[in-house]
């Protein structure tokens, strides 16, 4: 029954809370998701993460960017991905738009991948999706079209 502002606040009050009170070696993560498959998500957006993350004020809070999710609500991956580099802590994939394995679908994750390497990103590269086959099989499918 509270107004999205009243949400971010009650939101933002938390994370600050959590950062004040861990370790400095820790980083924290927010993860915008979409509206069609969790309605009533708090964050759903890029924009909406950036300004928790600028009203935060904290370098160790970023986005967990999760293609599929981004995908779903904004389209325009490498531009977002190079828009918000800085502020991206984790990028996760997954087949849009039934979130199975990266093999097909509407992103083309072998241009993604090489995307992130030529703007620089330095961090790991999550795989959370449903499988089609067994959890084993859709595993090694998976690395080798990574690897071919």
């Amino acid at each position: 029954g509270e107004s999205f502002k009243e949400s971010k606040n009650t939101f933002i009050k938390n994370i600050n809370y959590a950062l004040s009170h861990s370790d400095e070696s820790l980083s924290f993560l927010i993860e915008p998701i979409n509206t069609y498959d969790v309605p009533g998500y708090l964050l759903n957006n890029l924009n909406q993460a950036m300004e928790v993350i600028n009203e935060c004020d904290n370098s160790r809070l970023k986005i967990m960017f999760d293609c599929y999710h981004i995908q779903k609500m904004q389209g325009f991956l490498s531009e977002n991905l190079s828009k918000h580099m800085n502020q991206i802590g984790h990028v996760q994939i997954a087949a849009v738009p039934n979130r199975n394995e990266p093999l097909f679908g509407e992103i083309n994750y072998k241009y993604i991948m090489s995307f992130l390497e030529k703007v620089n990103y330095k961090g790991i590269v999550g795989l959370e999706y449903l499988t089609k086959d067994d959890f084993d099989e859709s595993i090694m499918k998976t690395l080798d079209y990574f690897r071919g």
